[in-house]
């Protein structure tokens, strides 16, 4: 027999095409709003015992929305950092101190990345390289997205740290 739970679940679940929408019109990505919008049903597949029927509509939409804002946040973020690089080559022009300087500063990083543990490493890349979420990448490696987000954090934080110190004695 199915409960109420059930019916609002599948009354949903009917609808996504519409949630779809609704997240594409905001992102202007019809491929990440296939993707919000799994992760919104999974999200709710998790938590629907736990959602009254009556508000799960209401619930969905408000997680697609949360979904939404920070992936636009992510990619303004990107925006806004590759505009800064792209007015830093505009401002100054190309010398080979500066190239050199780069070439050093890429080298470190990666030196740093390489003495991460393996898996923090692989979640630091993904996020780094690829630019994956955090969603994505504990589906990938099977873990908690709430494992991700401290090993993400763990991994910047580490790399930030020793670059600050690398720099300091130049500064």
């Amino acid at each position: 027999m199915e409960t109420k739970t059930d019916k609002a679940f599948h009354e949903c679940y009917r609808r996504r095409d519409v949630l779809r929408t609704y997240i594409a019109s905001r992102t202007h990505n019809w491929d990440e709003a296939e993707d919000l919008t799994h992760d919104v049903f999974e999200k709710l597949w998790k938590n629907r015992e736990s959602i009254l029927p009556e508000a799960m509509e209401a619930w969905v939409y408000r997680t697609a929305r949360n979904l939404v804002i920070d992936v636009v946040r992510t990619r303004m973020v990107r925006e806004k950092a590759a505009a800064g690089c792209c007015d830093m080559s505009e401002t100054s022009p190309e010398t080979p101190e500066r190239d050199l300087a780069f070439q050093e500063l890429r080298d470190l990083h990666m030196r740093l990345i390489n003495v991460l543990p393996p898996k923090r490493r692989a979640v630091y890349c993904l996020s780094f390289f690829e630019g994956r979420d955090t969603v994505h990448i504990a589906r990938a490696m099977s873990v908690a997205a709430s494992t991700v987000e401290r090993q993400l954090l763990t991994a910047r934080k580490t790399i930030r740290t020793a670059l600050a110190e690398s720099y300091q004695k130049y500064g």
